[in-house]
């Protein structure tokens, strides 16, 4: 403690440069710690006896919010941001009000001490000019880029992709911003649009960062005799003995075993399923770029596995890569490369045989949920959080109704998260099938003289394991569905879209992936507390259904449209921790039937 008072004392600042990190911080010196800034708080100017307790007692909050002691809390940005910024008040079991309030005071004594900076000055005539062109509620990142740029003399027509990386980099160091990354990627975004839309901006396209991590290459970057290879075999994925009704089978002069069919003799693949195939052999023809292959080399899928050791050197890559451990990526190329030499190449047994076996170490073990869906599961399954969880898309809904008259855009939004998540907790389906979700096609009415729906029947050649899956709609989730059709989703659906949650790019557009999951993520971690993602939503609903009727997989089974076999391996922990409180009840009744008989024996003597 004693470098810092003699630093702070003194009230020295340190100095940052835009293009050096290494003046951050001071050599030598770890972070100042929570203990250490709750005891030269006193030595702070100009701060009232009121002032003083209230950073005292944020400094005291947010350690005890982190989990540490005073001593073991470095005030660190980067830490920071993890434990207690990105985190949302419920997680913390406060309000958003309470929460905002001890983020401003440990800002304050943060910024007194020069942990962290604070950009005040007025936005330079140059960059005034550029971003008084653009609304001020979307341009937030942008004007606070501006404002950095002004505080470095970096003028609009000197910014380049490194003036983004230092404030990138400013950001993320000695700022408390929740998602730097996502600022600076805003900024990127409305900078581009901007060049393109105002004749005054400067010319000076900002470009993704190079990730230095990345080893995946784009498929341009391979020659068009790859390129043309990798439709092709995206056509035998989804074709069909009709498309090549004579093949040849005979891949070693054995074709005997109905595993050696061709691949266009097998049952169709559907396009997304094609489009992952596709990716995952462009995975493995970067890997093999990485590993040092000239990319010229690469002239087709039969440049993967012939020679075979080209095999083992993608996946040397890939599992060293993960930290010589299997990964999804590893087994995922695996798969493919197996695929590739099976049916489309065509190798000799010998070769396919040695390629299994090498597939065999990247290859995922899964043994049931991972511990991370556990944990989101044990953490949403508490009482207080599963009411709340109950009674979400509730919550959300009447907001949304609150809110439409002043802003439409953000209050559908919320009712979109509102039905998702009433279907979700309803009827767990996944993430594909909410997406696509149609009203003509999957929503149905007994009564077709009424609005109201009765059934949402999704068919069994658009679930994965071809189980068809059938719901009774509730009544509260039948109110919805009728009340996000008439005043919210017209708001972000274009005309003729059949669609229940319908994307922006066009009509037949569904709403994206990473728009839906990002979407229901953010509504839980603000309203429960715990980031719960549309798949984990499935493996809540189990947990719930088996705690209740213990054993009864088969009925899970049906509800989630999976297999038997999957929910054991996936939940057999519940079944053991069920088996687990049969034993202690058996455990309690013994005892008690053995104290009655001890006493009844008492009373014969």
């Amino acid at each position: 403690m004693s470098a810092y008072v003699r630093i702070y004392q003194k009230n020295e600042r340190f100095q940052f440069s835009m293009f050096d990190a290494t003046q951050q911080t001071p050599i030598g010196l770890p972070p100042m710690t929570a203990a250490e800034a709750k005891v030269l708080i006193a030595t702070l100017p100009n701060l009232s006896a009121q002032q003083r307790t209230s950073a005292a007692s944020a400094l005291s909050t947010v350690a005890r919010w982190s989990g540490r002691a005073l001593t073991d809390m470095p005030l660190d940005p980067v830490f920071l941001r993890e434990h207690i910024v990105i985190r949302s008040a419920a997680a913390f079991n406060v309000g958003p009000g309470r929460k905002s309030n001890v983020m401003s005071d440990l800002k304050h004594v943060m910024r007194a001490f020069g942990l962290i900076d604070d950009i005040k000055v007025e936005i330079s005539p140059a960059w005034s000019a550029l971003l008084t062109q653009i609304d001020p509620h979307r341009g937030i990142p942008i004007i606070r880029f501006g404002r950095y740029c002004t505080f470095h003399g970096v003028g609009p027509d000197l910014v380049d992709a490194s003036t983004l990386m230092a404030f990138e980099l400013h950001l993320t160091s000695r700022t408390l911003a929740g998602k730097p990354r996502k600022i600076v990627g805003a900024v990127r975004g409305l900078w581009n649009w901007s060049m393109g839309t105002f004749p005054n901006w400067p010319k000076m396209r900002l470009e993704p960062p190079h990730n230095p991590m990345a080893y995946t290459q784009p498929l341009t970057a391979f020659g068009q005799s790859y390129q043309n290879d990798l439709h092709q075999f995206g056509l035998h994925l989804g074709g069909t003995t009709l498309d090549d009704p004579f093949p040849d089978v005979d891949v070693d002069g054995d074709n005997d075993e109905e595993d050696e069919m061709p691949l266009s003799s097998r049952r169709p693949l559907r396009q997304i399923t094609i489009d992952s195939r596709r990716d995952h052999a462009r995975w493995a023809a970067s890997a093999l770029v990485a590993s040092g292959v000239p990319i010229e080399q690469i002239i087709n899928l039969h440049s993967l596995v012939q020679p075979k050791e080209r095999v083992r050197t993608i996946l040397t890559y890939l599992y060293e890569r993960a930290g010589k451990k299997p990964s999804a990526a590893g087994q995922h190329v695996a798969n493919v490369l197996l695929m590739i030499s099976k049916y489309y190449v065509k190798l000799p047994r010998k070769e396919i045989v040695a390629i299994q076996k090498w597939r065999l170490a990247v290859q995922l073990k899964s043994n049931g949920m991972t511990d991370k869906n556990k944990k989101t599961t044990r953490d949403v399954l508490t009482p207080e959080r599963e009411a709340n969880l109950l009674v979400l898309s509730e919550t959300l809904m009447k907001a949304a109704r609150e809110l439409v008259s002043t802003s439409p855009l953000k209050a559908a939004g919320w009712a979109r998260s509102a039905l998702a998540i009433e279907i979700l907790t309803k009827f767990p389906v996944r993430l594909k099938n909410l997406r696509m979700m149609q009203l003509d096609k999957h929503m149905h009415r007994r009564d077709m003289s009424r609005t109201v729906v009765t059934d949402i029947d999704i068919h069994e050649d658009e679930v994965k394991n071809d189980k068809a899956l059938s719901l009774p709609v509730p009544q509260k989730m039948a109110s919805m569905i009728e009340e996000w059709n008439r005043d919210f989703r017209p708001i972000l659906a274009q005309p003729g879209s059949p669609l229940l949650f319908p994307g922006g790019k066009s009509a037949q557009a569904p709403m994206t992936p990473q728009g839906m999951r990002d979407a229901i993520k953010a509504v839980t971690r603000d309203h429960l507390g715990v980031t719960v993602t549309p798949q984990q939503f499935r493996h809540i609903a189990a947990c719930m259904f088996l705690a209740a009727f213990p054993g009864h997989f088969q009925e899970a089974a049906l509800m989630l449209g999976d297999t038997v076999e999957s929910l054991i391996k996936w939940y057999s922990h519940l079944h053991q921790a069920s088996a687990l409180k049969r034993l202690d009840g058996i455990m309690i009744d013994k005892l008690l039937t053995l104290s009655a008989a001890r006493k009844r024996a008492g009373r014969g003597r």
